[in-house]
Order: structure tokens, then C-alpha cells, then sequence
């Protein structure tokens, strides 16, 4: 849940339960890419841009064309932890989104993390209004 709430705050531009936890010009920042027109390696994944605001992945494909395209926004960002834990937040839907894994393994190195699934299946489920 206090991921969720973290999240939250995030969509509310700073603001949660009535409190004012960061500005408006701090979230912008955090959430804007840091490094734009560099390029970036992930995993066996190449990326044309890095997308990295200051703790968020922004715009981000997360394992690339293995399931198909993200059905997230261009304005979505998240944070991604050890284990396919991941936290989303798509302004352009007004969501927040958390999924929790442990999936990882050092075997080969693989990673059978399943949160862009997820978060699909969590997109797909929104009836636009």
C-alpha cells in the first residue's frame, strides 16, 4: 500500500491526503528524462534513448518487443525493483499501479519478471470515459 500511496502523491503533482510532501516544479523534474539523446543498454536490450528521470524510468519499454508494445502513455513513468517488483504511474489514465514478483533468478542470468503482462492486463481493463 505504501507504494501505491508513493505513487499517488506522484499523480497528485506532489499532494497526498491533503498534504503537500514535494512541489509541483520537483515531480516535473523528477519525472522529465534526465539524460535525453542518450542512448542506453539494459538486460540484451538496446535503446535508442535512455529514458531516466531522477529515480524513474520514463517512457520506457520494459523488455522491449518479447510480448508485444506496453499499453502505457507516452507521459507514464515507474521504478522497477529487485525481483520484477514495479511501480507505475500513467497521468494520461490518472493510475497508479504496483506489482510485486519474485522471479528472479542468476541462473544464465535470466529474468522472467512478468510486470509489463501486468500491466497490460491492467490497462487493457480501463474504460475510457
Amino acid at each position: 500500500m505504501d507504494a501505491a500511496i508513493f505513487g499517488q502523491m506522484f499523480l497528485n503533482q506532489g499532494i497526498y491526503a491533503g498534504s503537500k510532501i514535494l512541489s509541483p516544479a520537483s515531480i516535473r523534474a523528477m519525472t522529465r528524462d534526465q539524460l535525453p539523446g542518450m542512448g542506453a543498454r539494459f538486460r540484451e536490450e538496446e535503446y535508442p534513448t535512455a529514458g531516466w528521470g531522477l529515480g524513474w524510468s520514463i517512457n520506457r519499454h520494459f523488455k522491449g518487443a518479447v510480448y508485444g508494445e506496453p499499453m502505457l502513455s507516452s507521459s507514464a513513468f515507474g521504478h522497477g525493483g529487485s525481483g520484477g517488483v514495479f511501480l507505475w504511474v500513467d497521468p494520461a489514465f490518472d493510475m497508479v499501479g504496483v506489482y510485486f514478483s519474485v522471479v528472479y533468478t542468476l541462473e544464465q542470468n535470466q529474468y522472467y519478471g512478468c510486470a509489463d503482462l501486468f500491466i497490460n492486463m491492467v490497462q487493457a481493463s480501463v474504460e475510457e470515459i
